[in-house]
């Protein structure tokens, strides 16, 4: 699994986590296992430079977190889909399978 996350999350995420050092983060791009394991991450800058975690210090729990924000949010979405469309099947059979 890819997950890109974009400056408005990042800055969003940094109010509630402000010593993160995350304030020249502009994307994050992990990919994770079907386990939820780190493969690879990519911190990058305005520029689509890539960063040095340990030397911009950025706080490697901060960016595991908002990892794990970002798993949960796509996780919630799919919950709020597959309910939408069981509703959407359901009040179709119940009108008789009529379009």
């Amino acid at each position: 699994m890819k997950i890109e996350i974009n400056r408005e999350k990042i800055k969003e995420f940094s109010k509630s986590w402000p010593c993160s050092g995350l304030h020249k983060v502009h994307q994050i791009k992990a990919e994770l296992d079907f386990n939820l394991n780190l493969l690879d991450l990519e911190i990058l800058d305005s520029k689509g430079k890539e960063l040095d975690a340990y030397k911009e210090d950025i706080d490697g729990e901060a960016v595991s977190c908002l990892i794990d924000n970002c798993i949960a949010d796509y996780k919630a979405h799919c919950d709020r889909l597959e309910e939408a469309y069981e509703a959407q099947l359901h009040s179709h059979w119940q009108a008789g399978g009529r379009e």
